[in-house]
């Protein structure tokens, strides 16, 4: 256990470290300092954040992954004055998918930060009935205005997104409905 009575890294997660085999364990403090190559897939952490005032969602983990015409935006836990810094630094941020912060609060997922990202799919990760009322009607509203499809795990239960590069194919595991998407406008998928 950590100091704070949080786990610490190598104890979060036990189903994913019993199922899995992981050889590398990314943390705020122990990033990478460049994008890292897995297979076909690039994926890069985003710039620490500068952002103070001890918000421990503000310094969490953001990734940027690419694989062909595929990228996924992983915004973790980032409310807004994080993705106001993320989009004043100039980092690449344009995804295909956005998984959207803090669960679709209030305090994220802006219309500045959509702009910068522009996705074509977003997905909410919440619990149903979850006490806080995620996610937030602005949050959705703004997602639909930007065009994005949105997921969400309360209603569709687990999302699973699968891409080649060329397609990419969401699963929604509680009705087991595919929704397929052609990502190059030239091509015929």
């Amino acid at each position: 256990m950590s100091t704070r009575g949080r786990p610490a890294p190598s104890d979060r997660a036990p189903a994913v470290r019993r199922l899995f085999s992981i050889d590398e364990e990314w943390t705020a403090a122990s990033l990478p300092l460049a994008p890292r190559q897995f297979g076909r897939a690039e994926i890069a952490p985003l710039p620490p954040t500068a952002v103070t005032g001890g918000r421990r969602n503000e310094a969490a983990l953001v990734l940027r992954i690419e694989m062909g015409l595929a990228s996924f935006l992983l915004a973790s836990d980032i409310g807004a004055p994080r993705e106001r810094e993320l989009v004043a630094s100039g980092t690449h941020l344009d995804s295909t998918v956005l998984k959207v912060g803090h669960h679709g609060s209030r305090s994220s997922t802006s219309a500045e930060f959509l702009r910068a990202v522009g996705p074509r799919l977003a997905a909410i990760s919440v619990g149903a009935r979850n006490p806080y009322g995620h996610p937030d009607a602005g949050v959705v509203a703004r997602l639909a205005e930007a065009g994005a499809a949105t997921y969400r795990t309360d209603r569709d239960g687990a999302i699973i997104f699968e891409t080649d590069g060329g397609t990419l194919t969401v699963t929604r595991w509680a009705t087991r409905q595919v929704d397929r998407f052609c990502l190059d406008p030239e091509a015929i998928c």
